[in-house]
């Protein structure tokens, strides 16, 4: 009868019993309310707001393209928020990545922690794992392969690359277990 109007989705899992009031936010409104919902710290601090920083941007960067062309004032609040993030995140890789190699946290933080945990999870749970690496999969992607996909993910997190970030040298981290200088005459 008119009175309930539609309101934009903004939550990605909820049951589809509840879309029948929601409508589609354009690829404009989807940036613009990303933008308006940084993560908390802003600018992160510590690896884990780093890793869920990441993830959001990849979904700033899915909406950013996805509204192309977009708002010019969109635009260059999206590239403002880059060169916040870019300005903090290098003296932070300096003094906090080093530290990741010896920190344990529930999820591997950095890809040579991958297999380890796969292989701990495998004694405790009894079941086999699997592990799907792609390589060259940014954020981004991830983002929109998550929506075009329509696939519910059980559990996702993001993982510190190697340096030199070379997908042999992650690839070889992630499988091996090792940091570089373990696998120093298979590097390239």
């Amino acid at each position: 009868s008119g009175l309930l109007r539609r309101e934009l989705l903004t939550a990605e899992d909820l049951p589809a019993w509840t879309r029948v009031g929601a409508t589609q936010p354009s690829p404009s409104e989807r940036l613009e309310s990303l933008l308006s919902q940084p993560p908390d710290p802003w600018p992160p601090d510590v690896a884990e707001a780093w890793i869920t920083t990441a993830s959001w941007w990849g979904d700033v960067r899915a909406a950013l393209a996805a509204a192309s062309p977009a708002p010019p004032t969109l635009a260059e609040a999206t590239w403002g928020h880059w060169t916040e993030l870019d300005y903090a995140f290098q003296p932070w890789l300096r003094i906090g990545y080093p530290l990741l190699f010896s920190s344990t946290r529930q999820h591997p933080v950095t890809l040579n922690q991958v297999a380890p945990f796969l292989a701990r999870r495998r004694v405790r749970t009894g079941h086999r794992q699997l592990l799907i690496l792609v390589d060259g999969l940014a954020f981004a992607q991830w983002s929109l392969l998550r929506q075009i996909l329509a696939i519910d993910v059980a559990e996702a997190t993001g993982c510190f690359a190697m340096c030199p970030t070379l997908t042999s040298v992650s690839r070889q981290a992630a499988l091996s277990g090792a940091i570089p200088i373990g696998f120093a005459d298979t590097l390239w």
